[in-house]
């Protein structure tokens, strides 16, 4: 599940995560999620039943990735490192499965 506001990084993460072997968006039922920072509240609820979740923000403020950890993010991340960041760590998830990560679609918020 990728969760963030439309605009031009949204669509950026969605062609990069489309173009990634075994993984693919899908309506429902994630694998895992991925988050903007600013929409984080929306994913505790996934963070907390397990879903391994990403979080990508704008701002590389400290606070913001122990914030993640503490609520169970698997990692954080700014969005500026996603391209070279991000497909190692759904390589990581695909591979822990066992199955191709499935990310539902994109969701506005």
């Amino acid at each position: 599940m990728y969760i963030d506001s439309p605009g031009f990084t949204r669509d950026v993460l969605v062609r990069l995560i489309e173009g990634l072997p075994g993984v693919r968006l899908v309506p429902a039922g994630p694998d895992a999620v991925i988050v903007d920072d600013r929409h984080f509240a929306t994913a505790l609820p996934l963070m907390r039943s397990g879903v391994p979740t990403i979080v990508v923000g704008a701002d590389d403020h400290p606070g913001f990735p122990e914030r993640a950890r503490t609520h169970g993010a698997m990692h954080w991340m700014p969005k500026e490192s996603a391209h070279g960041a991000l497909p190692p760590l759904l390589d990581q998830l695909v591979a822990s499965h066992g199955r191709p990560a499935i990310l539902p679609g994109t969701a506005t918020i």
